[in-house]
């Protein structure tokens, strides 16, 4: 069984509901994935933030968050996918993790943290440098996303071989070239 096609089909039709109870699944049922748990902590995420006609409990949810993002980070905290896509989106709304990084200087920030480790592990990644440099120099990784974009057709399949997360770090690398130079 594909698990992915199954998945995206889901969060296509905006069911929620089975989505989030699918990708638990998939995750009970592979622990060693760190793309499933990057998928459920994403998903659980989306929804809490910008899914519309949603009638979950959100309360259910951030339980699921925090409860996912503890198990990913106690399973993959060397896996420079896993840190580097939930580096990313631990930026947005990181009270829903559990994190209280506000107020702290950016390279205290867990989600820092996470993206610096993800391109420390591999540092040829473009993605991971441009993850990286973003948090410090917006106009720069608009360069690196002009390269990964025009230049990089294997990140980009790679990206959209992931899903919605991955569309959405698509969208986040074409609005870093169109809007932060």
């Amino acid at each position: 069984m594909n698990w992915k096609k199954t998945f995206n089909e889901l969060i296509e039709n905006e069911q929620w509901e089975a989505a989030l109870t699918f990708i638990k699944n998939v995750v009970a049922a592979n622990p060693n994935d760190a793309e499933s748990m990057i998928q459920c902590i994403y998903l659980c995420h989306y929804i809490l933030l910008e899914a519309h006609n949603v009638s979950l409990d959100f309360r259910k949810i951030e339980s699921d968050l925090k409860k996912y993002f503890r198990l990913g980070n106690n399973s993959f905290s060397d896996s420079p996918e896993y840190l580097f896509f939930i580096g990313n989106i631990l930026f947005i709304g990181e009270w829903l993790f559990g994190v209280d990084d506000d107020l702290k200087l950016m390279e205290e920030r867990l989600a820092f943290k996470m993206m610096k480790k993800a391109y420390q592990l591999e540092p040829d990644n473009t993605l991971y440098k441009w993850g990286y440099t973003f948090l410090m120099d917006v106009k720069s990784a608009s360069l690196i996303a002009e390269q990964i974009l025009k230049k990089e057709d294997h990140r980009v399949v790679w990206l959209k071989s992931k899903g919605s997360f991955g569309d959405y770090i698509l969208r986040q690398l074409e609005r870093n070239v169109t809007h932060d130079r």
